[in-house]
């Protein structure tokens, strides 16, 4: 399994119900694809989350987030943002 991990800073007086009710209708778009496995969403704090997506495998992760997830990131999140992302992808080693 590969996980996509991004630390975002929303800009201040974001509204979290909506952008959570947006993660999850790309949440709902890629469970049609079977390679998906699960999006989170994590508010640390007023402007700060992670947004948590799991794969199946890393060219799963590759091609689903170049067609689908990054597409989505860029028109739906991006225009919320305070800076950069902090993007990391990784492999999952443990875990229930």
């Amino acid at each position: 399994m590969h996980v996509v991990v991004n630390r975002i800073t929303f800009k201040p007086g974001v509204d979290w119900q909506d952008i959570a009710a947006r993660v999850t209708e790309v949440s709902d778009r890629l469970r049609q694809e079977p390679e998906f496995i699960a999006c989170d969403l994590v508010r640390v704090d007023d402007v700060e989350g992670f947004l948590i997506v799991r794969f199946t495998d890393l060219e799963s992760l590759t091609r689903l987030s170049s067609t689908i997830a990054g597409p989505w990131f860029a028109a739906h999140l991006r225009p919320h943002l305070d800076g950069p992302v902090d993007r990391r992808v990784g492999e999952r080693l443990s875990g229930s």
